[in-house]
């Protein structure tokens, strides 16, 4: 069964509202009132930024319980959703990524880098500063306590933890420069892109940019129409087997394999393998219309709600690179730990001849490393350790 609830419970979920084929997500439907899911945030005690993003709820121990032992739910809407529609979607999406995207077919999914449009003269010039990688695989990371090394400041952890988990693909510029790792998930006639908080623009953009007048394809932002929520822990299949049934369908399948599945009268809902973190669960995106609905449902099944900085937290921890930290444009795939990701077999693309000499001639000069320091140090410090030195792009400190 999955961990025990708030003791102040959410009203169950409200029945109604008209039936939306997700696959599609081209369909007009009509709007909700945006505060909805934060007035049951709120109920819960949440604390919200100016963009009305849910930072705590003065829950951190009761996170890292769920995230262990139980379920934590996280709010991602303010994530970005963009559609690629069109019968050369997934030309687009391979001749701009370092993975076999027409391999895939509807129901998988993979996780995507991001490109910029141009390489940093300052990168360039900069010396070699990190020689070796700091890499964990996915059984050491899920056999540590999570987030539980008190009074220590956990740098950036680039793993190879996507290795045997995740199919990733990575879109790159012709320099190969990183700008956003992002989820696709490939519906029957279109491709969902779930993109960083702040990256959806840019993304949209840099994919408008390469569709030719004569190509079949449209990208469209669609963030404003459905939510984004993602339950990690290892009871994520309890929570879904209780609100779905024998209707769901993803245990035990592979990351990005997804599936609609209806909790009521209401719309559909997408149901994804994979949480963004090398953590169990599912991400879960649904027509706004039942956003608030689902979210109150997963509640009252015992899901403990996460706030943005324990999820800031656990991705530090996890090694997740986040977009403008340790994805810039001063990394590359390789430098960003992500040479699991890279093909060099599927033919030619953009960025691939950068990666491939880069790979032939043993050419990656620095690597993102993880540390432990005794306090923690802001982004952008220089750290040294003879005879190298470094900078911080990311760092948390522990609850305790």
């Amino acid at each position: 069964s999955s961990s025990s609830s708030s003791s102040r419970l959410l009203p169950p979920a409200r029945s109604g509202g008209s039936g939306l084929d997700l696959s599609a997500l081209g369909i007009e439907v009509p709007g909700i009132d945006a505060a909805d899911i934060a007035s049951y945030q709120q109920e819960l005690g949440a604390e919200f930024d100016e963009s009305g993003v849910a930072v705590t709820f003065n829950n951190t121990e009761r996170v890292l319980e769920a995230l262990s032992h139980g379920v934590a739910l996280v709010d991602r809407s303010h994530w970005g959703r963009l559609r690629v529609a069109g019968g050369d979607r997934l030309a687009l999406l391979h001749n701009q990524s370092t993975a076999d995207f027409m391999q895939l077919t509807a129901g998988q999914g993979c996780d995507t880098v991001c490109g910029f449009s141009m390489l940093s003269p300052a990168y360039i010039k900069r010396p070699a500063i990190l020689q070796v990688p700091f890499c964990l695989n996915l059984s050491t990371l899920r056999a540590a306590p999570v987030l539980r090394a008190a009074g220590v400041r956990f740098g950036f952890l680039m793993q190879q933890l996507y290795r045997a988990v995740l199919l990733l693909q990575v879109l790159v510029n012709a320099q190969a420069r990183c700008l956003d790792l992002a989820t696709a998930l490939v519906l029957e006639s279109s491709v969902l892109l779930l993109a960083s908080p702040a990256m959806k623009q840019p993304l949209l953009q840099r994919l408008d940019k390469f569709i030719f007048p004569a190509d079949d394809v449209t990208v469209t932002d669609v963030s404003e129409r459905c939510g984004m929520l993602t339950i990690l822990g290892p009871q994520a299949d309890d929570v879904m087997k209780e609100l779905a049934g024998d209707a769901f369908k993803l245990q035990g399948e592979s990351y990005g394999r997804h599936q609609l599945l209806r909790f009521g009268p209401g719309a559909p809902v997408i149901v994804a393998v994979g949480t963004g973190l090398a953590m169990p669960g599912y991400t879960l995106i649904v027509d706004q219309s039942g956003a608030a609905d689902v979210y109150a449902a997963l509640v009252n099944k015992g899901c403990v709600p996460m706030g943005e900085a324990d999820w800031e937290r656990a991705r530090i921890t996890q090694g997740r690179p986040a977009a403008g930290a340790e994805l810039t444009s001063d990394y590359n795939p390789y430098e960003a730990g992500l040479c699991h990701a890279v093909s060099l077999n599927k033919g030619c693309y953009i960025g691939q001849e950068t990666l491939a000499k880069l790979s032939n001639t043993n050419g990656v000069k620095q690597q993102l490393w993880g540390l432990q320091l005794s306090c923690r140090a802001a982004p952008g410090a220089v750290i040294r350790a003879a005879p190298a030195a470094g900078a911080a792009d990311s760092s948390s400190s522990s609850s305790s």
